[in-house]
C-alpha cells in the first residue's frame, strides 16, 4: 500500500531534501513517515488532515537553534534529552525552510552510516 501524497508545500519541501541524501528509503512508521539511510532513520515527518504537521529530527549542534524554536512556541515544540526535537506545526507557523533543512542535513549526517556521510563531502 503507498503511502498518500503529501498536501502541503512544506512537507513536500521537506521530503524533497530528505530524499536527495544517499540511499535513503521512506516508508510508513505509525502516522509518520520514516526516512531512512540504509536502517538508520533521520527524519520522521507526518501530516494530519487539519494541515498540522509533525517532524523528529536528531541534532546535536543545531540544538540551540532548536531551544530558541522551542521557546517561541512551547506548545508546539519539544526538545528532548537525547537530543531529539519534536515540532508540530502548519505551513503558516513553521520555522524557515532553511532551518528545517538544516536540521534534517544535521539529523542525517549523525545517524546515517559513516559511509553515506563521507559521500556528501566529496571523501
Amino acid at each position: 500500500m503507498a503511502a498518500e501524497e503529501f498536501t502541503s508545500t512544506l512537507a513536500r519541501s521537506l521530503q524533497a531534501v530528505a530524499s536527495s541524501y544517499p540511499e535513503v528509503n521512506e516508508s510508513p512508521s505509525c502516522v509518520n513517515r520514516s526516512f531512512k539511510a540504509r536502517k538508520k532513520s533521520f527524519l520522521f515527518l507526518g501530516e494530519k488532515p487539519d494541515g498540522m504537521l509533525r517532524l523528529m529530527v536528531k541534532l546535536d549542534d543545531g540544538i540551540e537553534s532548536a531551544q530558541a524554536v522551542a521557546s517561541e512556541n512551547p506548545d508546539g515544540w519539544k526538545v528532548g534529552g537525547p537530543g531529539w526535537v519534536t515540532g508540530n506545526f502548519t505551513d503558516a507557523t513553521a520555522p524557515p525552510l532553511e532551518t528545517l533543512t538544516a536540521w534534517i542535513d544535521e539529523s542525517y549526517r549523525l545517524l546515517a552510516p559513516k559511509t553515506l556521510v563521507a559521500q556528501l563531502d566529496g571523501c
